[in-house]
């Protein structure tokens, strides 16, 4: 790793921190340094696995021009398919387009977020951390099942639940709302671009209230109601979350 004393403030304090990370836990991190949110979480993409990388204002035009409009934040599958009706596929495709154009083809607030982040512009402030009200755990990579392995989804319910279960006993806390998020596969869907990645789905949500609860057991239960009563093929599932709210 290079040396501190040569590097700008905000990459010194990241590297410091990465370093502390692998000292303490064996573990790599890594950093993206921005002058705002949006640069900094495209700067972490790109520093990922195990590295940091700093995005200047300079550098920020040119750099987004070259990403996939799906690398911009709140792009789906909806609005990158009207975008590809258009041909656009790229940041610099958007760069392109007036702001009038973006806001009659996905709404004046999404127009807007569209025409700023295709320029690497973003004043959305960072917001200080607040009170914990919910903690869950999300799968949504390699969820493949056959028609006949319902008791198999039921038990990756199991597992996932065990996983929130865990991350509720270490922050000591208890909820009183489950709710699971589906993902289900969409009706006639390609295949998508990472061979076991979700694809285009539809997302379902659904909740329910419980007892304070921070056992798997519980948790399962109530996340399998919710899945059979929206009765999901198990060969159509492609991700689940599952959520913990009003912790106390």
């Amino acid at each position: 790793m290079p040396e501190l004393s040569n590097m700008p403030p905000a990459e010194r304090i990241a590297l410091t921190i990465r370093r502390r990370i692998a000292e303490e836990t064996g573990c790599p991190s890594s950093a993206g340094i921005g002058a705002n949110k949006l640069l900094a979480r495209l700067a972490t993409k790109r520093a990922k696995p195990n590295g940091q990388f700093y995005l200047s204002d300079e550098e920020a035009v040119m750099y987004v021009a070259g990403l996939p409009v799906r690398e911009l934040p709140g792009v789906g599958w909806s609005t990158d398919g009207k975008l590809q009706e258009l041909g656009v596929e790229r940041c610099d495709d958007l760069q392109k387009r007036s702001l009038s154009q973006l806001q009659a083809l996905v709404g004046e607030k999404n127009g807007e977020s569209l025409y700023k982040a295709s320029r690497g512009i973003d004043d959305k402030q960072v917001q200080p951390m607040k009170v914990r009200k919910s903690l869950g755990a999300e799968a949504s990579w390699g969820v493949r099942f056959y028609e006949d392995e319902g008791l198999k989804m039921n038990d990756f319910v199991r597992d996932l639940a065990t996983v929130v279960s865990e991350k509720l006993q270490e922050a000591r806390a208890v909820g009183q709302r489950i709710t699971i998020k589906v993902y289900w596969k969409m009706k006639n869907a390609s295949m998508p671009h990472k061979t076991l990645g979700h694809g285009p789905c539809d997302i379902y949500n659904r909740s329910t209230k419980t007892e304070r609860t921070a056992d798997p057991k519980v948790i399962a239960e109530k996340s399998i109601e919710l899945m059979n009563a929206l009765k999901i093929p198990p060969q159509e599932l492609r991700g689940l979350g599952i959520q913990v709210h009003d912790l106390v």
